[in-house]
């Protein structure tokens, strides 16, 4: 038994450690989804700065080398093929062979690995290729469209390589 001092208790109840828990409850359920998106849209401005910096090697090179530089769509296999630069991206010379294809004394200068699986970046061509005076061919505008597969409302990327070889990007509608 105790005289003279009063007994002092740690710690919380069990109504305050259900409070706190309910609190809790409500501020992950309003902030939870507002940093999936967020997430999402991180990774397609991600997807689109790696294009935008394959778009301006390929250019640089292709002025540095004095010969064409070409940057496909691969199909992840060392090749190219189809229009999702997505799923990753080639730089290469182009001076000899098809054009838009590595092959023949081709020199492959960059593999750019692809982004994942749910993120398209459908594009108008299946290659862009720089010439040595920065222009590109096929002739006229080069757009890419990038957004996750599922969105909605203005959470697209829209980058587009002019025939001068000028990228630019902005938002698009997925």
């Amino acid at each position: 038994m105790h005289t003279g001092m009063a007994v002092r208790q740690r710690g919380v109840t069990l109504i305050e450690l259900m409070f706190a828990i309910a609190v809790l409850a409500i501020l992950l359920g309003i902030g939870a989804p507002s940093f999936v998106d967020m997430v999402r849209a991180n990774r397609t401005t991600t997807l689109t700065n790696e294009l935008v910096v394959a778009m301006a090697t390929a250019r640089s090179e292709a002025v540095k080398r004095g010969g064409p530089v070409t940057v496909c769509a691969s199909t992840g296999d060392g090749a190219c093929g189809g229009t999702d630069y997505g799923r990753g991206t080639l730089i290469f010379t182009d001076e000899t062979g098809v054009a838009g294809q590595l092959d023949g004394t081709d020199q492959l200068i960059q593999v750019v690995d692809g982004a994942p699986a749910d993120y398209v970046a459908a594009g108008s061509t299946a290659f862009i290729r720089f010439f040595p005076n920065g222009r590109t061919e096929p002739a006229g505008d080069k757009v890419l469209d990038i957004e996750r597969t599922g969105c909605s409302g203005d959470r697209a990327r829209v980058l587009t390589v002019t025939a001068v070889g000028r990228v630019t990007t902005g938002v698009g509608a997925c």
